[in-house]
């Protein structure tokens, strides 16, 4: 009898890594983004629930720009991995931003439409705070689930990320995703952003 061979087909892929170095730049941008909240408080309002989230951050501005320098070579791989024409298309950040979560705040479940990749970065993050939650994205999994004795790869339907500082995590946009509670007294801080690509001029 031959052996049944089990394949994995279309695969949801997620990377994760901690930021070289990450102390002093976090320390630099915990500054920016704070003073960003001071000049307004109000903030934008999207899927977040009780949490400031900024206008759209200034490229420009030497911590958010020594921050993108630190994560572009970590981008590059996520999009070699995907098997993206880098010859002929290069990465283009549609947009990036910070949210800041205090006690209790939260974000509900939500994509990233028309964009390739999205990231977390964290600044901020204590035990605690607000895991990262991801949810199965293929629909068709919740039409019947069957009893589960163990979990696996093959069954489960979400996945918790616990936030760290200096952890940078990349996830295809179309992945549904939400915050737990921030469960501290501390603020958790967050940068986020969207990629896509562009042709090369």
């Amino acid at each position: 009898m031959n052996e049944l061979e089990l394949k994995y087909l279309f695969p949801t892929p997620i990377w994760d890594t901690k930021i070289k170095g990450y102390g002093i730049l976090n320390q630099k941008l915990q500054k920016h983004i704070y003073s960003l909240k001071n000049n307004n408080p109000q903030g934008e309002q999207f899927s977040n629930v009780l949490g400031w989230h900024s206008k759209q951050l200034d490229f420009s501005n030497p911590e958010i720009n020594g921050f993108l320098v630190s994560i572009i070579p970590f981008l590059n791989k996520a999009l070699t991995d995907l098997g993206c024409d880098l010859n002929n298309f290069k990465p283009n950040i549609q947009s990036l931003w910070a949210i800041i979560n205090p006690k209790n705040a939260t974000m509900i479940t939500h994509i990233h439409p028309e964009s390739t990749l999205s990231i977390a970065y964290y600044v901020k993050a204590q035990k605690d705070s607000g895991n990262f939650i991801t949810e199965d994205p293929r629909p068709g999994t919740q039409f019947n689930v069957p009893p589960i004795d163990k979990i696996n790869i093959l069954n489960m339907r979400k996945i918790e990320i616990e936030p760290e500082e200096g952890l940078l995590i990349i996830f295809p946009s179309y992945l549904p995703h939400l915050v737990g509670p921030n469960k501290t007294e501390e603020d958790r801080i967050v940068i986020s952003m969207n990629i896509d690509l562009i042709p090369n001029e």
